[in-house]
């Protein structure tokens, strides 16, 4: 039996254990990382854990996040499998201005996802959700309270509806609500 151990200074390493040292079908492998960076504007943490070896199959995780004064990122992985490719995965972004992605992939299903919201100018604010889990559901809100009498446009479009799908309400000063669909 031999073992052989390397380590590299960005945290990560790996590990081998090989119980017949004549052939390299008798070991293990596992792969290793930690990384942990803390400064005044930026926070940064992984950890993952990867093995394979005499069953030929593929098992670990890995988990992560930065977090910066104006981002924060996150990101997943599960191996599970002879392959070398995640069985699941996902990213998590979320930047300044209330814009955010998620994206997940997997054997079961891919995904990708956005939501966006701006103010466009004092009191009229534009909110813009993207749903796509095999085909693109787009949501999209338009408040606008400088307008009078106050207007919210909400909007559904799908490839599978036959039109956009717009409804639209109006708020008076003596809070009567209207409601119409376009």
């Amino acid at each position: 039996m031999t073992t052989e151990m390397n380590m590299a200074r960005d945290g990560r390493g790996s590990a081998v254990i090989n119980f017949d040292p004549t052939t390299n079908d008798a070991q293990i492998r596992f792969d290793f990382g930690l990384k942990n960076v803390e400064t005044s504007s930026l926070s940064e943490r992984e950890l993952s854990f990867k093995t394979n070896g005499v069953f030929q199959r593929t098992v670990g995780f890995a988990v992560g996040y930065r977090r910066s004064d104006d981002r924060l990122t996150s990101h997943g992985e599960l191996y599970w499998d002879a392959d070398s490719e995640p069985e699941f995965a996902y990213e998590f972004n979320v930047g300044g201005g209330y814009d955010a992605s998620l994206k997940v992939s997997s054997y079961l299903f891919n995904t990708e996802s956005t939501l966006s919201h701006r103010e466009v100018v004092g009191g009229h604010y534009v909110t813009e959700l993207v749903l796509d889990l095999s085909e693109r559901l787009t949501l999209k809100s338009d408040l606008n309270y400088r307008s009078r009498p106050t207007t919210h446009l909400i909007t559904v479009q799908h490839p599978r509806l036959s039109r956009v799908c717009t409804y639209v309400y109006f708020i008076s000063l003596s809070f009567h609500i209207y409601f119409a669909v376009l």
